[in-house]
């Protein structure tokens, strides 16, 4: 599926799969949609995320990470072993680290909030 707003990504399993965290690939596809939902799309489900997502600009990736550190347990690797895929993303330049802090900064969900918190010391 092509992304064509900053802002939307891979939700859910999806984004585990995308930052190679699982090999499950779900059957229907989930969408993280900044703001309000579009209109419905057969085989997807778009779920409603804070609209600064958009406004800052998070590439696919970045919003991928938001939405693993919602969910970790969608991963097939422990935290740690997230917080290691997020760190190479970070080497690489994949993900901007400042961004993803900023953005949990805004972020409802406090798990993704305590689980960023957990590992960003060691980003």
């Amino acid at each position: 599926m092509t992304v064509i707003n900053w802002g939307n990504a891979a939700g859910a399993a999806a984004a585990a799969c995308q930052l190679g965290l699982t090999t499950q690939v779900p059957a229907t596809v989930e969408v993280a949609a900044p703001g309000k939902v579009p209109e419905p799309v057969p085989g997807v489900r778009f779920t409603a995320r804070p609209f600064i997502r958009r406004e800052r600009e998070l590439s696919p990736t970045e919003v991928a990470v938001l939405e693993v550190l919602r969910e970790p347990l969608l991963a097939e690797a422990s935290l740690e072993e997230v917080g290691r895929r997020i760190q190479r993303l970070v080497d690489v330049g994949q993900v901007r680290r400042q961004l993803i802090a900023s953005s949990l900064a805004d972020e409802h969900n406090l798990q993704a909030r305590r689980h960023w918190a957990g590992m960003a010391g060691r980003l």
